[in-house]
């Protein structure tokens, strides 16, 4: 009896482990795999895309100005120029009113062809006198940012990313050079300003260029301290020498580009100043005739 009882005595369990199980939640072990991610473990970024800028737009993105073209001085072509002018209009005056007034000892014709001289001379000093007009000082490029600051006629009211500042001459030293603004294609260039692959030179033949002048410098130099008695001698030679290749280039237009800036043409000198990598970086932003 003591046995039975023994038996059916019921047994106390207890159920806190089996709640606690439930209650805790479970873990998805995907293919075997531990679902959480190592403190350590650091998140790989895809690499930037890179934006590939034309020329026009790294300019665009400056705070100042940038000077690509700067013409040479001018004074000793425009002194040329309106020199010979003077003389032929001195001239053709002459002729016209020293004869204007028939005489008993010379031909009627004589007094006719005199004023064909005279007009003959004026034509060409007119000529002479245009000479320095149209002449470009500089070009320089124009950020937007800059450009806000400045007083840029825009027909649609809107200011393009980058102008073009093109300063031209004028015809009497004293007075200030006009200012045009246009965008990068309304300049036209009729041949490229920078070297082209055929006249491309290697760094090497660019070092012996550049040795060779500063030799040729030192020369010069040395020449001139040893030999000051002849000085002033030279630079008379030097002056009478700038004076005839300045006469031909008034008079045959020599060492002078046609540049197109809208529907106007100017003239760019090319026989010296500076241009920005050699104008090739000129040639990057304007246009070419074809």
């Amino acid at each position: 009896m003591s046995a039975f009882s023994r038996g059916c005595q019921p047994r106390l369990f207890s159920y806190a482990p089996i709640l606690r199980a439930a209650k805790a939640p479970k873990r998805a072990v995907p293919n075997g795999k531990p679902s959480y991610t190592p403190a350590n473990a650091t998140a790989t970024a895809p690499p930037p895309t890179r934006v590939y800028q034309s020329y026009a737009n790294t300019l665009a993105q400056k705070l100042h100005p940038t000077l690509l073209y700067q013409a040479p001085s001018s004074t000793m072509y425009m002194v040329t120029s309106y020199g010979v002018a003077f003389i032929l209009m001195a001239c053709g005056g002459y002729a016209i009113f020293a004869y204007n007034e028939p005489r008993e000892d010379l031909s009627r014709w004589v007094q006719y062809a005199f004023a064909v001289v005279g007009l003959t001379t004026g034509g060409m000093a007119s000529y002479f006198i245009l000479g320095p007009s149209m002449m470009i000082k500089s070009i320089s490029a124009i950020p937007r940012n800059v450009a806000r600051t400045l007083v840029t006629p825009a027909a649609s009211g809107s200011i393009p990313e980058l102008q073009l500042e093109v300063e031209i001459k004028r015809m009497l030293p004293f007075l200030p050079a006009k200012k045009i603004y246009v965008k990068p294609q309304e300049l036209m260039l009729p041949i490229p300003l920078g070297l082209t692959a055929a006249q491309h030179l290697t760094p090497a033949e660019m070092r012996q260029m550049v040795a060779e002048k500063k030799i040729q410098r030192e020369r010069d130099l040395e020449y001139q301290r040893n030999h000051l008695m002849t000085l002033p001698f030279r630079q008379m030679n030097k002056a009478f020498v700038s004076l005839f290749q300045n006469t031909r280039r008034a008079l045959v237009k020599e060492g002078f580009l046609k540049v197109q800036v809208k529907h106007s043409a100017y003239k760019l000198d090319i026989t010296g100043g500076w241009a920005l990598d050699n104008g090739k970086a000129l040639d990057r932003l304007v246009g070419l005739k074809k």
